[in-house]
C-alpha cells in the first residue's frame, strides 16, 4: 500500500507539480467499524423515528441497519469477506492543489450525495465539468498505482482486497478466478 501510494504521489507531482494526495482512512480496525455501523444506524433512527436504536422496534432496527450498511461496510468478523479498510488495502483519498486546498469533487469525502465517480457526467450543474475533471485526475493517477476505484465512492480505492480484485474482473482486467490478496488484517499480540 504504502509504496503504491508513493508512485501515485510522485506521478501526481510529474503531472501536475505541487499537487498532493491528502488520504483521509486506511486501516481501520474492525471495532471502530462496528462503531461506525452502529453510529450511523442511530443518527438514521433519531432522524427518522425521533428514537434511540436500543429502543427501536424491529422493522425500524432493520431499516436503520439497511442504511448504515448502504454506507458502511458490516462490521463481520469473517476472513473471506472483511471490511475493506480493516484488511489494510483500502484507502479514502482526495487531491490538494499547490496551496493545500482540496480539488472541488463536488461533494465532500463520505458525503454520499453525489458520491458516484459518475455523478456529474451529462450532468447540468454549472461546475460539473470542473467536478467531473478532478475526480477523474485523482482517478486516473489512483489507478496508475494499480488501485481500483470503488463504483459508488469517488475517494475509495482498493489495493489487493475483493473490491479491487471484483472491479478488475468486472472490467476484464483479470481472470474470473482471481482471489485478493489480503483478508481482515489482526494485530499482532
Amino acid at each position: 500500500m504504502l509504496y503504491a501510494l508513493k508512485k501515485v504521489a510522485l506521478l501526481l507531482d510529474e503531472y501536475h507539480p505541487g499537487f498532493k494526495l491528502k488520504i483521509y482512512d486506511a486501516y481501520r480496525p474492525i471495532e471502530v467499524q462496528a462503531f461506525m455501523v452502529e453510529h450511523v444506524a442511530d443518527a438514521y433512527c433519531r432522524r427518522i423515528a425521533g428514537i434511540l436504536l436500543s429502543e427501536a422496534e424491529d422493522e425500524i432496527r432493520q431499516r436503520a441497519y439497511d442504511h448504515a450498511h448502504d454506507i458502511w461496510a458490516p462490521a463481520v468478523d469473517d476472513f473471506s469477506s472483511p471490511p475493506p479498510h480493516s484488511t489494510g488495502a483500502a484507502v479514502d483519498v482526495t487531491v490538494v492543489d499547490t496551496r493545500g486546498r482540496e480539488l472541488d469533487m463536488g461533494s465532500l469525502v463520505d458525503e454520499h450525495e453525489n458520491a458516484s465517480p459518475e455523478s456529474f457526467v451529462d450532468s447540468d450543474h454549472p461546475e460539473a465539468e470542473v467536478f467531473h475533471r478532478n475526480r477523474e485526475v485523482l482517478s486516473v493517477f489512483m489507478e496508475s498505482g494499480g488501485f481500483a476505484r470503488l463504483p459508488h465512492e469517488w475517494w475509495h480505492f482498493s489495493l489487493g482486497d475483493q473490491n479491487e480484485v471484483f472491479s478488475k474482473m468486472l472490467r476484464g482486467f483479470l481472470p474470473p478466478n482471481s482471489t485478493a490478496r489480503y483478508g481482515r488484517f489482526v494485530p499482532r499480540e
